[in-house]
């Protein structure tokens, strides 16, 4: 009896705790729809203000771009060397656009600030004033003649070109043979560049005529600026260009160079550095999840109507494009001419490594545009796929 008891017991309890398979399986697959349906929502939020990646596969940053990357690029509308463009695009890209197929490339054209007292300046090119070339009965220059003569001698001169002038100078007195620096600043054009006497040197603090630190002499020159007889009448906005010797010591020699530092007059009593603004240009490639930064400079060019008068084909001068079916049926006639243009536009400007990613021009039936990427390697032009 007890047995039986004992059973009927057991049977009850089995059927208590027991836990039915379907409806488990139910609400397993309720909270996987649940999760799914949570997820979907995310995205759609997480998404609601992402587009799609330029079809074209270009972008030029705008305000709303800056603004949006934040920081000092948000409020300078550019980027430094501090805040470059490679740590920070990915993430803006990842926040701004869909995620597009695997492999997707994006070129990002943005804008940068060169430190000016990184101006890049040539080595330079020395030239003395021949007597004949004066043309006054003086034969010597003032700086405004000199700095004239440097104008109308090298008209085809850019930004951070150096002329070392050898001349006979007139400035309160007469300095035969004096040597005077001139720089091309771009859309400035030429400027003298200011030379600091060992009087203006001991003003600064030093014992001798030179620096021996660069942010030391960035410093003091910036803070003297005002008081260096060139620049007593300044106005507000005018810019400069100065150059003091540098000194250091190697292997027990004593070196000394010649540095510059570009600045401008941004009121009364205070010079500072001058914001130079380049445009530079970056891929980004997709990697199925996020963005990668890919650390090949890119130097974007669009080809001109004198670019297809020099090329060579007479079809490519009347029409200003290329004809696919003609002279240019061949790829390889293509980076042919536009290897040449990059020659002759950017000349010794040209590194190795650099991407050139050129717009151009063809005729196929009809009129339209495609880009092409080029590298120099050693001496030729080489299409990167």
């Amino acid at each position: 009896m007890l047995r039986k008891y004992i059973s009927v017991v057991a049977l009850v309890a089995l059927g208590l705790f027991s836990c039915d398979p379907m409806e488990d399986l139910n609400s397993e697959i309720e909270k996987d729809m649940k999760q799914e349906i949570q997820d979907g929502v995310d995205e759609m939020e997480a998404n609601k203000d992402k587009v799609e990646v330029p079809a074209d596969g270009e972008l030029i940053l705008n305000a709303d771009d800056y603004a949006k990357i934040g920081g000092s690029v948000s409020d300078n509308l550019m980027f430094d060397k501090d805040n470059s463009a490679e740590s920070l695009l990915p993430g803006f890209f990842t926040q701004s656009f869909l995620n597009p197929e695997l492999g997707t490339s994006v070129v990002v054209s943005y804008n940068y600030f060169e430190d000016a007292n990184e101006l890049a300046i040539a080595d330079p090119v020395t030239y003395e004033v021949q007597p004949d070339e004066y043309n006054n009965k003086y034969n010597n220059f003032d700086k405004s003649g000199a700095l004239g003569f440097v104008q109308s001698k090298y008209t085809d001169a850019k930004k951070g070109d150096l002329v070392e002038l050898i001349f006979d100078l007139y400035d309160g007195g007469f300095y035969p043979a004096a040597v005077r620096y001139f720089v091309h600043i771009g859309e400035g054009g030429w400027i003298m560049a200011t030379e600091l006497s060992s009087d203006d040197y001991s003003n600064m603090g030093q014992r001798y005529p030179n620096f021996e630190n660069d942010d030391m002499a960035l410093e003091r020159i910036k803070i003297y600026m005002p008081q260096i007889g060139a620049n007593l009448y300044s106005k507000q906005g005018d810019r400069q260009v100065v150059r003091y010797t540098f000194t250091e010591k190697v292997e027990d020699e004593r070196i000394f160079e010649s540095r510059f530092l570009y600045l401008e007059n941004e009121s009364t009593y205070e010079w500072i550095e001058v914001p130079t603004e380049v445009e530079k240009s970056i891929e980004l490639s997709f990697n199925g999840d996020t963005w990668d930064a890919l650390t090949v400079e890119i130097v974007k060019y669009t080809m001109t109507r004198d670019d297809y008068n020099n090329v060579g084909s007479s079809n490519a001068a009347q029409y200003g494009n290329f004809n696919l079916s003609g002279d240019f049926k061949e790829r390889s006639a293509i980076i042919k001419a536009v290897g040449g243009i990059l020659d002759a536009t950017f000349g010794d400007e040209i590194k190795e490594g650099v991407y050139y990613l050129v717009k151009y021009d063809y005729y196929n039936g009809s009129v339209a545009s495609d880009n092409i990427t080029l590298q120099k390697v050693g001496k030729d032009w080489v299409e990167v796929e």
